[in-house]
């Protein structure tokens, strides 16, 4: 998995399980559902805590390499999407770790793959989408089948173009005296692709948000 000496991709996956055609929701559906462990909010939040630090390492690296924002936007990953670039990120990552299910596209069943294909659909209109989407297994072809595992080393290779969308776009915003507030953009996004459970509200009434698992 990218950066696995960085981030704790364990913390995610441990609290997630396959199940075929779950009897437990209707309509069944295979999916990889949350383990519901105790344990769960808190390695969640140790996950999305190092993957956050991961980008603003990685930021704070790139920065030294630009004496402004106008020098900056010259760097072609920070007109990507950043949003669609985190859902792949997470996506991938954690299906890599299923090898059971790339086989004749298994994967291709999972309720979180067409999650992750509603979210391309509300990406349509960005023109910048199609640079960062499923890079050579782009298709123009209104309902040709999309095969991103076909080539798992290139997959390999958008999985870093992916994270380097993400930390350029930190990058970007921090020049321009702007922050992202990435651990509810992580709590957010696997909330929506898993669906774990996760709460979001004001904490003291005065506009301040939080985000977290619960």
């Amino acid at each position: 998995m990218h950066q696995s000496h960085n981030i704790a991709w364990e913390s995610l996956l441990s609290n997630l399980v396959i199940i075929r055609e779950n009897p437990a929701v209707t309509p069944r559906r295979t999916d990889l559902f949350p383990r519901d462990l105790p344990s769960q909010a808190k390695s969640l939040t140790h996950f999305t805590r190092t993957l956050v630090t991961a980008i603003k390492t990685f930021s704070e690296t790139e920065r030294t390499k630009y004496a402004s924002p106008a020098d900056a936007a010259l760097y072609p990953p920070t007109q990507a999407n950043w949003s669609w670039a985190l859902y792949m990120y997470l996506f991938y990552n954690v299906l890599l770790s299923y090898p059971e299910l790339h086989a004749d596209d298994q994967y291709q069943c999972l309720g979180c793959f067409h999650r992750l294909l509603s979210m391309q659909m509300a990406f349509e209109h960005w023109a910048e989408k199609r640079r960062i989407e499923w890079g050579p297994y782009q298709t123009q072809e209104p309902g040709a089948t999309i095969r991103p595992l076909s080539d798992i080393n290139a997959l390999y290779v958008h999985l870093k173009k992916w994270f380097c969308v993400l930390y350029s776009h930190d990058m970007m915003e921090r020049m321009l005296g702007r922050s992202v507030d990435w651990e509810a953009e992580v709590i957010s996004t696997v909330g929506f692709l898993w669906r774990f459970k996760t709460e979001f509200g004001s904490t003291d009434g005065q506009g301040d948000w939080t985000a977290r698992f619960v």
